[in-house]
């Protein structure tokens, strides 16, 4: 199997892993807010046992079409289906510029702790992580009027 032919038009026509994990996302994450807790888990298990299909648009290679990923096990309350819908997205929108903003939102709009949702502590390459969990805005946006720079908190992830 080869899967080296990884192909951007892909994720910029809306079709593959982050077209399917995207809308898949926010399928259950709608699911989520109306408590249906099993609606998240079998929404997440449908992106898993169409993973042929989504990997088909996004690598050059002739895929097994039994090849699927196990299914979750079923989420029966707010905290485990919260846990694996963001789990998953980080794993189906890898590479497309979503998971910060999944990671602000966790904090500000889940009540879920910044300390348990950024990484910190020792970074396996070596060093300590940061206590930033947003980037900076750039010097030369600071010329807007409706901006200034002392409202830019690097170290909050709340909005």
């Amino acid at each position: 199997m080869n899967r080296t032919n990884l192909s951007r038009r892909s994720f910029l026509s809306g079709t593959g892993l982050g077209a399917a994990g995207l809308a898949g996302g926010l399928s259950a994450e709608a699911a989520l807010a109306a408590d249906n807790y099993g609606g998240v888990t079998t929404i997440l298990n449908g992106l898993r046992q169409d993973v042929v299909a989504h990997m088909d648009n996004l690598f050059e290679w002739t895929p097994d079409a039994t090849e699927t990923l196990a299914d979750l096990p079923a989420a029966g309350d707010e905290a485990t289906a919260m846990d694996q819908l963001f789990h998953e997205r980080g794993f189906w929108l890898y590479l497309t510029g979503h998971r910060l903003a999944d990671l602000r939102r966790m904090v500000a709009n889940y009540d879920m702790q910044q300390q348990d949702v950024y990484p910190s502590g020792t970074y396996f390459k070596g060093g300590n992580y940061g206590s930033d969990v947003v980037f900076e805005i750039d010097f030369d946006e600071s010329n807007n009027d409706n901006y200034s720079l002392d409202q830019c908190n690097v170290s909050s992830a709340t909005f």
